[in-house]
Order: structure tokens, then sequence, then C-alpha cells
């Protein structure tokens, strides 16, 4: 009896040394109800599960080799593949415990390949992914995740470009409570955000709270900055902008003046000065000054040819010159230079496109001049929506893409054409 019930443990412990080999050799995927139980029993600190395991050597492995795969994929410019790979390697990231290195490994491929997009001009793509680290990170501050205002305020940018006005404010105003917590608020890393919001809330016709969030950009440029530095210019820019479109012309003509004059002693015959100039004879427009806004537009358009500047850009000054001699009544002045804004605005963005047509259909709509005003209506409709974000296409690797975020101060809002960028 003694030999049979020893012979019967022999058996067994052989069954299950090979079983054990059998397991540990296998290669086969883990499946995902067991990959759930061993994050569960990781979570819960049950060393005793029998699933502890595949935590321990099966996820770690499949991260290993998805996020190497990503890698790869990155490096030789194929994001579609690169983005599944790294993807699959931040869902298994996250059975891991928050504190564990390869989460924040994996949130930075997830960066890496936001940039890379970006870089590729696949914004729709760069928004998508930068999306998803925004969703995962809503318990982080910048201390737990250094740079996170960073993103977001790159997520709310590209979202503003693509005039999805309300989630971009979402974010930029996350940024904005990041940045609070982490610096106070008066601190100068709050100007840009404040920039953001305020064109924003222009576009949407919030102009008293547009002009709030200008005079705070302002406030803290004057505090932190200083009166003569390039970024108060900016400042007083962007204020004048929403004081402009508030209807506030005087604190617009202020904030325009006060910025060229200190653009002439810092940056003299610049892109800037040459946007001011403009915008200063939109004011003078719209307060019937209409001798002092020929002289400013006309400042305008020689910087712009001092510069070599043409094409939309061009385009937008002779709109407002054409429209200052609209008013004057020097129609015909008037006609040929609109004439002239649509040659200069064929290699324009539809947006900006659409914008001048309109200021031309208006023009003609005035003296009766219906059919050419039908013309330009008909042009209008082909432009359709004013999204100016390509296709998402699989782009080539391009090599200056190490910090496409390295830019002045609110391109996405700024009013001035997208060439000045």
């Amino acid at each position: 009896m003694q030999q049979h019930l020893k012979k019967a443990m022999a058996v067994a412990a052989m069954a299950l040394t090979c079983s054990g080999c059998t397991l540990i050799g296998a290669t086969v995927p883990i499946s995902e109800e067991i990959s759930k139980r061993a994050a569960s029993a990781h979570d819960s600190g049950d060393s005793e599960s029998p699933f502890g395991w595949e935590l321990e050597t099966a996820l770690p492995q499949q991260w290993s080799r998805l996020t190497k795969e990503g890698r790869g994929h990155l490096l030789l410019g194929r994001y579609t593949a690169a983005e599944q790979s790294l993807l699959a390697a931040f869902k298994i990231s996250n059975r891991f415990r928050r504190s564990d290195i390869r989460r924040r490994v994996s949130f930075g491929n997830l960066e890496r390949l936001a940039v890379q997009y970006q870089g590729a001009h696949n914004n729709s793509a760069a928004t998508r992914v930068l999306r998803i680290i925004a969703n995962e990170t809503t318990a982080e501050t910048e201390f737990s995740y250094p740079g996170l205002s960073d993103l977001l305020m790159n997520l709310g940018e590209l979202l503003h470009r693509a005039q999805a006005l309300e989630d971009a404010t979402v974010f930029y105003q996350r940024a904005l409570d990041l940045r609070i917590e982490k610096s106070g608020l008066n601190s100068s890393t709050l100007i840009e955000i404040y920039q953001r919001l305020s064109r924003i809330e222009i576009g949407t016709k919030q102009f008293e709270q547009a002009v709030l969030h200008a005079e705070r950009s302002l406030a803290l440029s004057a505090a932190t900055l200083g009166r003569n530095s390039p970024e108060m210019v900016t400042s007083r820019l962007h204020a004048a902008s929403a004081f402009f479109e508030a209807g506030l012309y005087p604190a617009a003509e202020e904030q325009y003046l006060s910025g060229i004059k200190t653009l002439q002693e810092i940056d003299p015959s610049s892109v800037v000065e040459a946007i001011a100039f403009n915008e200063i004879a939109r004011v003078f427009l719209e307060t019937n000054r209409l001798d002092e806004a020929l002289t400013r537009v006309e400042r305008a358009l020689g910087l712009l040819e001092q510069l070599q500047i043409s094409g939309t850009s061009r385009a937008m000054f002779l709109d407002t010159k054409a429209q200052i001699l609209a008013a004057d009544g020097q129609t015909d002045s008037a006609s040929r230079i609109f004439d002239e804004m649509m040659t200069e605005s064929k290699t324009g963005k539809p947006a900006e496109r659409r914008s001048l047509f309109e200021s031309f259909e208006s023009f003609l709509k005035a003296p009766n001049r219906i059919t050419e005003a039908q013309e330009i209506r008909r042009q209008i409709d082909e432009l359709g929506g004013c999204a100016d974000d390509g296709p998402p296409v699989e782009a080539q690797r391009t090599p200056d893409t190490a910090d496409v975020s390295a830019k002045t101060p609110d391109q996405a809002s700024a009013p001035w054409p997208s060439e000045f960028e």
C-alpha cells in the first residue's frame, strides 16, 4: 500500500514539474482576462495570487517589446505603426504602479510621437495623441508631471487652429490652473495663456472677458518683463486687438502707438512694426480719421516691400488700404487695390482668403455691382469651411522636429496672417 502511495505521489510531482515548465516557457500572448486579474492582484498587493507571475514577467516583457518596436517605427517615420505599438505599451504601463519609471517612459514616448506628427504637419494626429496624454493626467500637477502645462498649451493651440474653441479653452484653462498652483497668480508664465484665452473670447464675441484677460496679460508683462521688452510689445498688441474688437478704440490706439514707439527703439523696420502700423490704420478707419489711417497703412506696406514680403500677408494690408480709400469716396482707386489684393491672396489659407473675399464682396455690393459680387460669393462658397489643417497622411520623417513648440507667443491666435509666424 505504501509503495502504491509513493508511486502516485512521484507521478503527481512529475506532472506538476512538467506543467510548470510548460507554463514558464510558454510564448502565447496573455489573455485580456488574465492580464486584468494579474493587474488586480498587483494593485491589491496579493503576493499569493496564482497570477502574480504574469505581472512580474510577461507584462514587462510585452511592454519592452512594444516600446522597442514603437521607437523603431518612429525612427523610420512609420508613424501609424509607431502609434499602434506605443499606445499598446502605454496601455500595459497603466497596470504598473504609479511610481514605476515605465509609466513615465510611456508618456514620454507619446510626447515624442506627437512632436513627430507636428513636424510632419499632421496636426490632427498630433491632437489625437496629445488628447490621450491630457485625459490620462487629470490627477497630475506640474510637480508630479513636469512640463504638463506646456503639453496642454500645445494641445490647446492645435484645437484653436482647428476652430475647436470650446475644447481649446478647456485645455488652456487647465494649463492656467497648473501654472498658478506651481508659481502663483503673479507669474510671467501666465501671460501667454491669458493672451490665448483673450483671442478665443474675441472669436466667440465674449468681449468683456476678452478685455479682462488682455488687461491681466498686460499688467503681468509690465510687472515682470519690463516696459520696453519685446514681450511687453507682444502684450500691448494683443491687448490693443482685444480693445479694438470690443469697440474700445481710444484704448486700442494707446496700446498700438506705445507698441510702435518701443519697436522703433528696439526692433525698427520689423514685421511686427508693419503689423502694428496696419492695425493702427484700422483703428483710425473705424474712428473716421482717414488721412491718418492712409498714412499708417502706407507705412505698413512700405515695410513689407522693404522686407520683401508678399502673398496673403500683403493682401491683408491691401485690404485695409482699399477699405480706407472706399470710405474716403475714392471708389476707382479702392477697386484697383481690391483687384491687387485678390491676386496677392491666391496662395493664402482658406480662412484668410475667405475673410479677404468677403471684404471685397461688401465693397462691390455698396455701389450695386451685383454681378461682380455674385462671382466673389461663388469663390467664397468654393472655399468651403475654414479649417487650415491638411488631411492626415503618413508623412516622411523630417529632421527638424526636436522642438516644434519653440515658437513666438500665441502664434495660433495672433491677429495677423499665418505667413508672419
